[in-house]
């Protein structure tokens, strides 16, 4: 029980500690004491059980009780909170004593470490020691006031807050002790002690002097030492928990524990143990929350440290997470300050990288957010050294973690990390001395070398070392070093496929690759700089001593551990000190991290090029990143010379790119190899045999030759370059002065491949050793001009020196030596360094080497060869001969054994050699004899050393391995597995015959080739029927060449001299197509033969010496194609047809064309899925491409003839003279050759394209022909868009045509009629002038009527829509052509007028299905909105964006107009527009009433605004509405949409102004047919569609309002009334009432009554006016009184047959009665008025079911029945014989009697009913006094 004995001491000694000063820490401790013991019999107990249970268990005891008590007690029986109260009631005290407080520090480890607490004690816990670290803080915030005030001014961005803070660092310090309540204090002590409670309280509670009193008690090791141990009990505590209590670590405990962990970091130095305690507990205390609490306090706690990371954060912020007891506050009432800024960087870095933390989008996005604003306060210059730190460690960790699910957002911080080494370029550029033009040579690293020596020897730094300075300042090199740093942690990754989602993205490896290499080169540029990074390399470790074998060691940065180093020992700020410095500790740190810096720059770009092989896409990567690496690789390879490390680092960049680009064959491999070639020579270019090699030049020489081992078949055209930099190198002495040992031997390496090109090149592939072949002998024709080998007198050349030989034969008179070996040595060494004591004391150590050229040694052994052959040779020049021409003869000779694969070639580039070089022609000529002989006789060997074929035998291998060859012919030597042998008699037709036509190619003069030609016609003529096979070839080829091709570069025969042998090659050519053309596709070559053929006839077509010529071979490439049976001449026929389309002479590129085209629909039919498909893809695209691109430039015309000796000349209409007229016109041929190929074979096309391509894909997918379809439409567009005038009408013109033939044959209905089959082939044929048959007639192929599959169909209606898109493109154009001010001319109306009509024949077309009128839509949209006055156009709506295009063109025709009358243009869309809307198209009918307008109802006098041909537009539009709406073909929905749409033109043009007198000019001659029609069509509508009746009523709704509007009165200036055009009114309101229905009928009387109200008021004002007027005023009022009456009649009478219940017409009745009844003496006229209208009131009321109005006016009409004018009396009188008046008196009487009956009835019946209620209330209470009375008696 050691546990329970160290408890009850530590108990006694703190009862004995507090036994004065804290007497209630005294007597807790005895009641401690007491419960410990009580305890301790517990556990005894429990000990002694469990230890009987066992014993009973071992001995086979039956117990239960034993069983089931076997557990040992455990230490945590004493978790009882007494034991633990007096320790934290003792460090409860603030004044509390060192040693008291130390006693309860250990006594609560040793509690915790036995687990015997209780968890819900440790809330109490946390608190108590709160408080003292509180205690601790105060002391610690005055006695480092001024070291924390300095140390928070330094940096620079958190100046502000640090100077508040020092300001108020003085003031009171009891704000420590308000974050602990007196509360929460109080709850660790005994509850039933009050004494203690209150002494806690009073203690807790106190200021500022008791605790500067009390923790002046403490020494700084104390008060040091509690820090330690509260972090430590911090700790404990929490894992504790974490391992027993999982489930209470509440949001509060955790609060109050980072609270307590983050309350010394403000206020203690950043050197300080507790600072660094305090922050490593704080790490620990994040690992422990992270890995137990849940996620909600997580996620709370990252947006915590998310907050204070922020440079936009406001410092009071509210925490929310585990820091939200944390105030970021500036005042110094705050309890306690959260983590700064950078130590929230470093938590969310360590908790990133150490645990698997899911965070939600939203807080990802912050914290990607945060990232970005960090990121950026690099750039800003007072960012501390820390902070630097901190942001790049964390952009690091982020990246890593979430670079593949958020690519685009890492790629963001990826290029803002960039910015900082960007910073540092610009820094160094800016400055003056950032380029010396310091180059690091080999004398440098010596002299450097020496004095480090002299120094090390003298035990002090030499005076004449310098100190290296940067001109890069510190802060600025340390955020560039970070980066460096992230960038290089980023890509160390063993799969670069992970790092795919950086390098797929251009612009981030563009940005990275130019940042690294700006900086790498430009921080480089001077001598100091360049000085750091070769003394950093040369701190480095490497391994090997050969080239290839020597690697450096991968370095890894340091740049994150120093400056963690220095921010752990609070350093930092000394590495960041801004400019100049005279401190040499500064200057010598930025001095070594520049080097590391430049090094680990390296490093990177190797990097980058090592990840970008093997990845997808690399082409766009090398792109980007090509040039960067490249200039940076030359700038070191060029400038740190003298250093092997960094020149061995620059080769191995080579390298890598090498493996990159090789492979690609992009431009970039030239320029790689250049790079490499010139940087491995002093003067490549200027072939200097006296130039010394240095160690550089011979490690870019093997390096170079290691890139031709390793990728050999990729070098291709560049094999010239590497070529030329051998032939310089092959002159160039080995033994060089300046060449190491190390490097000597890599030399001789160097010089024994000259020997090994010949045997290596049997690994090439055949194209691989074409192009070395080439390359050979083209640098030998350089080296041979101007050299006189034949002269020559040297047959072999001297043998091999030897180092002895050499030595001794170049020895000179030196000094005498002890021995012969020393006197040959030191001769040696002056014959090679020259007599110079000094040298030779300092280059003794080079010992012996051997004098001559690097391919001396291969020069000897060639001519050995040479000279032993067997056949005879010429080798008197052989000893001169270069070394190109050598290894060319010798590269020949080993590769012999693939002589039928590349002996043709090679031996053409011997023969041309030697056609251009007479010094060696017949050295060439006797290597090619030889070449011969040894094919012919086994008998004769080749002169060669190896004759493959050969394999590589090493893959990765030394200096001494390249190039290496071993023999894989088998068990044949090599020799004779290069012997052929044949008979001379079996030789070929073809090698008899080819060097005549060899001859005939190469010849360069006329009458050489003439003669040739002659003879090889006399060879045709006669023999020419025996002759099969390749033969053919060679001889039309042969005549080819003499044809004046511009192409055939091998002899330009374009000029004069030429044109005779021209026209000889040209009948030759003839003759052999009219003579020999069935022989020639009998033959076994047929194929290859016409293919030969139909290339001789371009040739002649592209000849410019005779156009005749010309053209008649374009006839004969038609004539071959349409003959042959084969299908393969119609291709090579196309492909040459399409080379002659491209000729700069019009009429031969139109023929071509025309040409083509008619080979193409006159052989279409007998044509596969996969020709079609080639045809339109290659061919004809191919074609108009070409033309396009030549008719947008400015191409020169070629002449049509032949020069100055042409014999016929095409004369041009002065419109033609412009060669890009010209080629427009082409263009314009071949659209037309579409509309013709479409025409003839769109439904073939069509089903034979799905049908090939639904055999290898699924069927939803895109076939061939409909690729091509949408690029048919976008040349028609194009062509359609051209900018331009009359010149290029009839290109635009012919491309309007085909995109809306594309649409017309992809209708419906207009599939067959449009592939009327074309006949083009036929079997006659000119011949010599007469109609010859050439064939027999072949029955023409027709077109059957085919029924589409569904695919198909479902095929042809999506060509059918992208023709409609390009159609409304080209609309859209149009119309933006306008909008931006364009002005047009004449033609622009053309073609317009050619668009609208193609439109029209379109129309025709479609008219029943895609373009079909939808009526439901119709009701959709009325029914959508009481706003709606349009249809919803949709996507797939075809119709209404028809309809939108012919608007569109239609107002596009008004723009360029003027004139008073309608265009061409404008008319012809209008008509199309009205035949639309003919057919039922509510759209069109919706465009004609917005082109019309308020035309449909006022005048065209009355349109001012109308200007030139807008008038007569509106109004051609109102009499179309007007006339097309009553057609039958035109649907009542249709009907009523037009008219809602016209009515709410109406409305909105009578709304603007309703006192506006020009309402009178209202005319309704074209309102009235539409408010007829539409009324019908609302009338006829379907009342079982809902959408039917709600159309219904909103046009009802509408007419009525249209109705009010029209029936009220405009008031004039002078008060005059008048209602517009009153006469046509009665006809619209007649409509009305023949189509309105029940629903609508209480609204139309409504605004009937309002019109006959109105009517009657205007008449009456008006038969006023009459009166007091002149005779022609007076007739014109009563003609307008009349009609007003007579609408005022029709009004009356509506509202009585419809609603005679009215109250206004009963009113308006009793009006017009009253008026009537009295005299008026003075207004005779008007009592006259008042009489007419009465007699119309009582003609109306004649009618039945009036009696309700007659009743109502009864008293009226009886005074009027006595009234003076007999005609009142008469009607009146016809009104009451029609209304019998008793009878309905009588009825009312009765029904008035019946009312009053039953109103008695039931004033009994509630008489009665009343009685029974009283009764039933009496009885109530009867039974309620008897219940009362016997409950009393109970």
């Amino acid at each position: 029980m050691n546990f329970v004995q160290t408890l009850e001491e530590s108990l006694r000694d703190l009862a004995s500690e507090a036994r004065k000063k804290h007497p209630g820490v005294k007597e807790a401790s005895e009641r401690a004491t007491l419960r410990l013991r009580m305890l301790q019999t517990q556990y005894v107990g429990k000990v002694r059980q469990a230890n009987s249970s066992s014993q009973a268990s071992a001995n086979g005891s039956t117990d239960t009780t034993a069983k089931t008590t076997t557990n040992h007690p455990t230490t945590q029986l004493f978790a009882h909170s007494e034991i633990l109260h007096p320790f934290l009631l003792a460090a409860n005290y603030p004044n509390a004593s060192a040693e008291l407080l130390n006693i309860s520090f250990n006594s609560m480890q040793l509690l915790m470490r036995a687990n015997a607490i209780q968890p819900s004690d440790a809330i109490q816990m946390l608190r108590v020691w709160m408080i003292q670290a509180q205690n601790v803080v105060s002391c610690y915030e005055k006695l480092y006031a001024k070291e924390i005030y300095l140390q928070t001014e330094s940096q620079q961005h958190e100046s502000a807050a640090t100077t508040n803070h020092a300001a108020g660092s003085s003031s009171s310090s009891s704000s420590w002790f308000s974050w602990g309540s007196s509360s929460s204090a109080a709850a660790t002590t005994d509850p039933s002690s009050s004494n203690n409670k209150q002494s806690s309280n009073n203690q807790i509670q106190s200021t500022k002097s008791s605790s500067t009193t009390l923790s002046s008690q403490q020494s700084p090791l104390q008060m040091e030492h509690c820090a330690k141990q509260i972090l430590s009990c911090l700790l404990q505590l929490l894992e504790l928990l974490k391992e027993h209590y999982a489930k209470h670590l509440t949001v509060e405990l955790w609060t109050n524990a980072m609270a307590l962990a983050c309350v010394w970091l403000h206020y203690t130095p950043i050197k300080h143990t507790v600072h660094q305690a305090a922050v490593s507990t704080l790490k620990q205390v994040m690992n422990l929350l992270y890995s137990a609490a849940n996620d909600k306090l997580l996620q709370s706690t990252w947006d915590d440290l998310l907050q204070l990371c922020d440079v936009n954060i406001q410092p009071n912020v509210n925490l929310t997470g585990a820091f939200a007891l944390c105030q970021r506050s500036v005042a110094h009432n705050a309890t306690v300050h959260p983590p700064c800024a950078e130590l929230a960087l470093q938590l969310l870095t360590r908790l990133l990288r150490e645990h698997h933390i899911s965070l939600p989008p939203r807080l990802l996005q912050k914290t990607f957010g945060i990232s970005v604003q960090l990121l950026l306060q690099l750039d800003k210059r007072g960012t501390s050294m820390e902070k630097c730190l901190r942001i790049s460690q964390w952009t690091t960790v982020l990246f890593q973690t979430y670079f593949v699910s958020y690519s685009s957002e890492c790629l963001e911080l990826l290029e803002l990390l960039l910015k900082p080494i960007a910073a540092a370029t610009d820094v160094c550029r800016s400055h003056d001395d950032f380029e010396d033009g310091y180059v690091y040579t080999a004398s440098d690293a010596d002299s450097v070398l020496l004095t480090e020596q002299h120094a090390a020897s003298d035990g002090k730094k030499s005076s004449s070392t310098r100190t290296l300075t940067t001109l890069i300042s510190p802060s600025v090199l340390w955020k560039a070093a970070f980066s460096l740093e992230a960038i290089y942690v980023i890509f160390d990754r063993d799969n670069p496929m992970e790092l795919s989602v950086i390098l797929e993205d251009a612009r981030i490896v563009l940005a990275l690759s130019e940042t690294l290499s700006d900086f790498a080169t430009i921080g480089a540029s001077c001598m100091d700089h360049l000085l750091q990074l070769v003394s950093f390399g040369k701190s480095l470790p490497y391994s090997g001593n050969e080239v290839f074998a020597k690697s450096l060691t991968k370095v890894k940065p340091t740049f994150f551990r120093t400056a963690e180093q220095a921010c752990t020992s609070g350093n930092a700020q000394c590495l960041l000190v801004d400019g100049a410095s005279t401190d040499k500790a500064t200057s010598s740190s930025s001095s070594g991290i520049l080097g590391e810096a430049l090094w680990i720059t390296l490093q990177n770009l190797l990097r980058l090029s090592e990840c970008m092989i093997g990845l997808n896409g690399v082409e766009q990567m090398l792109e980007q990143t090509f040039a960067p690496s490249l200039a940076v690789l030359q700038h070191y390879l060029k400038r740190c010379i003298g250093s092997s490390d960094l020149v061995q680092f620059s080769l191995k960049g080579f390298a890598n790119l090498a493996d990159v680009c090789l492979p690609l064959g992009t431009i970039h491999r030239k320029a790689l190899l250049l790079s490499l070639c010139k940087l491995s020579l002093p003067t490549w270019g200027q072939r200097d045999s006296t130039a010394q090699l240095q160690d550089h030049h011979v490690m870019t020489l093997l390096y170079l030759c290691r890139i031709i081992h390793t990728h050999y078949e990729f070098i291709t055209d560049d094999w010239e370059i590497i070529v030329r930099t051998f032939d310089e190198l092959s002159d160039i002495t080995i033994a060089s002065k300046q060449l190491s040992d190390e490097s000597y031997h890599a030399a001789l390496a160097v010089s024994n491949l000259f020997s090994r090109l010949a045997p290596f090149s049997t690994c090439f592939s055949t194209s691989s050793l074409l192009r070395l072949a080439e390359a050979l002998t083209e640098i030998t024709k350089t080296r041979l001009e101007g050299l006189d080998v034949v002269g020559s007198n040297d047959t072999v050349l001297a043998q091999r020196m030897k180092p002895v030989d050499a030595l001794a034969r170049q020895s000179s008179d030196g000094g005498e030596s002890s021995s012969i070996s020393s006197k040959i040595m030191n001769i040696g060494v002056r014959a090679i360094y020259g007599n110079d004591s000094e040298t030779q004391k300092t280059e003794g150590s080079k010992g012996t080497r051997i004098v001559g050229t690097f391919c001396g040694d291969y020069r000897h052994e060639y001519v050995k060869r040479i000279s032993s052959a067997k056949s005879t040779m010429r080798v008197n020049a052989v000893g001169d001969i270069p070394y190109v021409l050598a290894v060319l003869t010798d590269v020949v000779m080993a590769n012999s054994f693939r002589f039928e694969e590349c002996g043709d070639p090679l031996s053409e580039q011997l023969s041309r050699l030697a056609s251009v070089s007479p010094a060696v022609r017949p050295f060439i000529m006797d290597v090619l004899s030889v070449l011969a002989m040894s094919h012919l006789s086994s008998e004769r060997a080749l002169p060669a050393p190896f004759v493959g074929p050969g394999r590589s035998i090493f893959e990765d291998p030394m200096q001494s391995q390249l190039w290496a060859v071993e023999d894989c012919s088998g068990k044949q030597s090599s020799t004779e597995a290069a012997i052929q042998t044949f008979e001379f008699g079996a030789k070929s037709q073809s090698d008899l015959l080819s060097p005549l036509c060899l001859r005939i190619q190469s010849a360069e003069k006329p009458d050489m080739a003439e003669s040739s030609l002659g003879a090889l016609s006399t060879i045709i003529e006669g023999v020419g029927h025996n002759m099969t096979g390749d033969v053919w070839c060679h001889v039309i080829d042969a005549v080819a060449s003499l044809s004046g091709d511009p192409t055939y570069t091998a002899v330009d025969r374009t000029h004069a001299p030429w044109i005779n042998c021209s026209s000889l090659a040209f009948r030759c050519l003839k003759f052999i197509v009219d003579d020999f053309r069935d022989q020639l596709t009998q033959s076994e070559s047929a194929s290859k033969t016409l293919t030969s053929l139909l290339d001789c006839c371009t040739s002649f077509g592209r000849s410019k010496h005779d156009v005749n010529i010309s053209l008649t071979a374009i006839t004969l490439l038609w004539t071959i194609a349409d003959q042959d049976p084969g299908s393969d001449s119609v291709d090579r026929a196309l492909s040459r047809l399409m080379d002659l389309a491209a000729d700069v002479r019009a009429e031969i590129r139109n023929a071509a064309v025309n040409t083509l085209f008619s080979c193409i629909i006159g052989r279409g039919s007998g044509f596969t899925p996969a020709r079609w498909k080639s045809c339109f893809l290659d061919t004809i695209f191919g074609v108009y491409d070409m033309v396009a691109n030549y008719a947008g430039t400015d191409v020169a015309s070629g002449d049509s003839g032949a020069g100055p000796g042409k014999r016929y000349r095409v004369s041009l209409h002065h419109s033609r003279d412009s060669s890009q007229k010209q080629w427009l016109e082409t263009q314009s041929l071949v659209l037309r050759g579409l509309i013709r190929l479409l025409r003839s074979y769109f439904s073939l096309l069509l089903d034979e394209a799905d049908h090939q391509d639904m055999t290898v894909a699924a069927q939803s997918a895109r076939t061939w022909f409909e690729d091509a379809w949408l690029r048919i439409l976008d040349y028609s567009f194009d062509a359609a868009t051209y900018e331009g005038g009359r010149d290029t009408l009839a290109m635009r013109t012919t491309g309007l045509e085909l995109m809306v033939l594309c649409c017309q044959i992809a209708s419906n209905d207009g599939v067959e009629a449009a592939t009327a089959p074309a006949r083009v082939s036929t079997n006659m044929e000119v011949i010599n002038g007469a109609l010859r048959t050439v064939r027999e007639p072949q029955p023409v192929k027709m077109l059957e009527e085919r029924v589409f599959s569904v695919s198909t169909n479902d095929r042809r209606k999506q060509l059918y829509v992208d023709a409609f898109e390009a159609i409304e493109a080209y609309n859209e154009a149009v119309s933006k052509t306008i909008s931006q001010g364009g002005n047009g001319d004449e033609t622009t109306v053309q073609m317009i007028h050619s668009f609208v009509t193609s439109l029209r024949h379109l129309y025709d077309c479609s008219m029943s299905s895609e373009l079909a009128s939808d009526n439901a839509k119709v009701l959709h949209s009325l029914d959508r909105s009481e706003e709606t006055s349009g249809i919803d156009v949709g996507v797939g709506d075809l119709e209404p964006r028809f309809v939108k295009i012919v608007s569109d063109m239609l107002k596009a025709a008004g723009n360029y107009s003027s004139s008073r009358f309608l265009n061409q243009g404008q008319r012809v869309s209008l008509n199309l527009l009205r035949t639309v809307a003919s057919n039922g198209s509510a759209v069109a009918f919706t465009a004609l009433v917005d082109m019309a307008g308020k035309s449909l109802f006022v005048q065209s006098s009355e349109q001012a605004d109308d200007k030139g041909s807008q008038t007569a537009l509106r109004t051609e539009a109102s009499d179309a509405i007007s006339q097309e709406i009553v057609k039958d073909t035109v649907s009542c929905e249709c009907k009523s949409l037009i008219l809602y749409q016209v009515l709410n033109v109406f409305l909105g043009h009578c709304h603007t102004d309703t006192t506006n007198p020009s309402t009178a000019a209202l005319h309704y001659a074209h309102m009235i047919p539409v408010i007829d029609a539409g009324l019908a069509g609302v009338t006829n509508l379907s009342l079982d569609d809902p959408f039917a009746i709600n159309v219904a009523e909103l046009v009802w709704s509408k007419f009525i309002n249209c109705l009010s509007v029209m029936l009220s009165p405009t008031t004039f200036e002078d008060g005059a009334l008048n209602i517009a055009n009153a006469r046509d009114l009665p006809k619209i309101i007649s409509a009305g009432s023949k189509n309105v229905k029940q629903a609508n009928v209480i609204n139309f009387c409504a605004v009937l009554s309002f019109g006959a109200s109105e009517a009657l008021i205007v008449a009456k004002q008006q038969a006023e006016k009459a009166k007091g007027a002149n005779e022609e005023d007076a007739t014109t009022t009563r003609d307008q009184c009349e009609a007003t009456l007579s609408m005022f009649q029709l009004c009356y009478s509506l509202c009585c047959q419809f609603q005679p219940e009215d109250a206004g017409l009963h009113a308006i009745t009793k009006s017009v009665l009253a008026d009537a009844i009295g005299p008026l003496p003075d207004e005779s006229s008007m009592q006259i008025f008042n009489e007419d209208v009465a007699l119309i009131v009582c003609r109306c009321l004649e009618n039945d079911n009036l009696d309700c109005i007659v009743i109502s006016v009864f008293a009226q009409l009886s005074r009027l029945a006595s009234a003076p004018s007999a005609k009142i009396r008469d009607a009146v009188s016809k009104v009451f014989n029609v209304v019998d008046v008793a009878a309905i008196l009588n009825t009312a009487r009765l029904e008035s009697e019946a009312a009053e009956e039953r109103a008695r009835l039931a004033e009994k019946r509630v008489q009665d009913l009343s009685a029974k209620v009283k009764q039933l209330q009496q009885r109530n209470i009867e039974l309620t006094q008897e219940v009362a009375i016997l409950q009393a008696s109970i």
